[in-house]
């Protein structure tokens, strides 16, 4: 099944460009483009048997992203938590050629239905104010400006950013 995935065309795998000999980066995330628009899917696991099968995981899936109307400007389509901003300046940070033509697509489209913040990580070394964009220190800083405080009193287990979202639309 997967060699005829890829006998398709229909996967498009980019290397990370790590600035270290020794280290490893891989994103578990999806893009799933559709006539009616594309939805972005994060995995907890890998794309293999062994992380599916009597594992726990998690995914996340977006609602369904609309095309923005033709001649929108660069703005449009932004949610309430900047999911769109991240997303494009996320795939951005690998610089890749490979990516800009997911990157205009994706700026073509209507994401202002997310609720979800992107907490993304990121190859490199990053100093003063990029410390914060990426990673754990990203998580910090979503959390604190965003979770009050007694939500997580008496809580060993920590916290979730993730909403829950429906086709229906996000539960608030």
């Amino acid at each position: 099944f997967v060699r005829r995935l890829f006998q398709l065309h229909v996967f498009c795998f980019l290397q990370a460009k790590l600035d270290i000999a020794f280290g490893t980066h891989h994103t578990k995330m999806m893009l799933l483009w559709y006539e009616e628009g594309f939805r972005v899917i994060i995995l907890t696991s890998n794309l293999i048997r062994a992380d599916w099968y009597q594992k726990t995981q998690g995914m996340w899936m977006s609602p369904l992203f609309p095309r923005l109307p033709e001649g929108s400007r660069p703005s449009a389509g932004e949610s309430p938590t900047f999911f769109k901003r991240d997303l494009l300046e996320y795939l951005a940070s690998y610089r890749a050629p490979e990516l800009e033509e997911w990157i205009q697509r994706i700026k073509e489209h209507d994401l202002s239905e997310t609720r979800v913040y992107l907490v993304a990580s990121t190859p490199g070394r990053y100093v003063g104010p990029d410390m914060e964009r990426w990673g754990h220190l990203r998580l910090r800083k979503v959390k604190n400006a965003h979770m009050l405080s007694s939500f997580c009193a008496g809580s060993r287990g920590g916290f979730v950013l993730w909403r829950h979202q429906t086709r229906r639309g996000p539960q608030r």
